[in-house]
């Protein structure tokens, strides 16, 4: 489906340039250095055409790791959340404890306050929590932004 929707001339195969024109429209924010290494990816051959085949597998192995890093994420996240729950403080808090900028949690205090309340979770998993967390990629999380990922629901 998606090489029938990208295949500009029809031929049941794409282009590098066809597919690297999908990513100028499905992935704005990457650089066309970016765009290139993503299509030379895709293309195991190396002969400027993505077939099917290596949509199909290229898209398989995304899901496969996809669907690990979001399994890592949600068992760091309860690890996260027990400890918080855990604490003597209210969230609200705890959250102002550890924002440097009054209202804005920025990563580095995340860091630090995931490094308070669960020292066992490491940095490449910190840095993850932070990637699903910090979802409209300003950089900072507020109050409500924080809560939903890391408070318990009643």
């Amino acid at each position: 489906q998606v090489a029938a929707h990208c295949d500009r001339d029809n031929d049941g195969k794409l282009s590098s340039a066809e597919f690297e024109q999908l990513l100028v429209v499905e992935a704005p924010n990457l650089s066309q250095f970016e765009r290139r290494q993503v299509v030379a990816k895709f293309d195991k051959d190396k002969n400027g055409v993505i077939t099917v085949a290596e949509l199909k597998a290229a898209f398989e192995a995304s899901e496969k790791v996809h669907g690990d890093t979001l399994t890592q994420a949600q068992d760091a996240y309860a690890r996260v959340r027990d400890a918080i729950a855990k604490t003597q403080q209210s969230h609200a808090r705890l959250f102002a404890n550890f924002c440097k900028t009054p209202g804005l949690m920025l990563r580095r205090d995340f860091e630090q306050l995931v490094h308070s309340v669960a020292p066992e979770v490491s940095g490449p998993t910190i840095a993850l929590l932070w990637h699903f967390a910090d979802k409209n990629v300003d950089g900072a999380l507020d109050f409500q932004e924080f809560s939903k990922h890391f408070l318990r629901r009643a």
